[in-house]
């Protein structure tokens, strides 16, 4: 996907999470640019959708900052929740460029070899016309949509982790119980 759709879009799910009225009110703008950084790879030279689209980069790299944060900030939640919202819009875009026109080098520089699933498209055939029902760009947004909406549960995710003072992985699983109880409630 083009970077003006990662920025747009990253900053549109920011904005409805509400993002800017419990922090900083640039804190969505700050992190829509944040998830443009792996496309500076074309810019420099360097291979492209691969030095910065690779899962260190955009899904190890955040995770330990985000282990940092929850082993050194004992009081507050700032930097936690900062680090998770680094976390979801960082891993969020090479996902949706492996379901878009481009591949990535997900594990660079161990492998050279480019990945997608562009090709996943279902259609719908009636009296011999052809009517697209599901794409593989919708299919990405879509997933992308559900990474960014890890947005709206920052703050819970982050108060469970606070009150049980038990770790970052209780907290996810608490979490995790309290979306499904919210899906299963009429």
């Amino acid at each position: 996907m083009d970077v003006l759709f990662h920025f747009l879009f990253t900053l549109m799910a920011l904005y409805a999470a509400r993002v800017h009225v419990r922090h900083h009110h640039l804190a969505p703008l700050i992190f829509a640019f944040v998830a443009t950084l792996p496309d500076v790879d074309h810019f420099l030279g360097l291979v492209a959708r691969g030095t910065l689209h690779n899962i260190f980069v955009t899904f190890f790299f955040p995770l330990i900052l985000i282990a940092l944060a929850f082993k050194y900030e004992k009081y507050g939640v700032f930097w936690k929740q900062m680090s998770i919202l680094f976390f979801l819009v960082l891993v969020s875009h090479p996902i949706l460029d492996f379901f878009t026109s481009y591949s990535v080098v997900y594990f660079y520089p161990v492998s050279m070899q480019h990945v997608d699933l562009t090709n996943f498209d279902i259609q719908l055939n009636v009296e011999g016309e052809t009517y697209p029902i599901v794409s593989s760009a919708s299919a990405g947004v879509l997933v992308y949509a559900f990474i960014l909406a890890g947005a709206f549960f920052l703050e819970e995710l982050v108060e469970i982790q606070d009150r049980t003072h038990r770790g970052f992985r209780y907290a996810l699983g608490r979490l995790g119980e309290q979306v499904r109880s919210w899906l299963r409630e009429p």
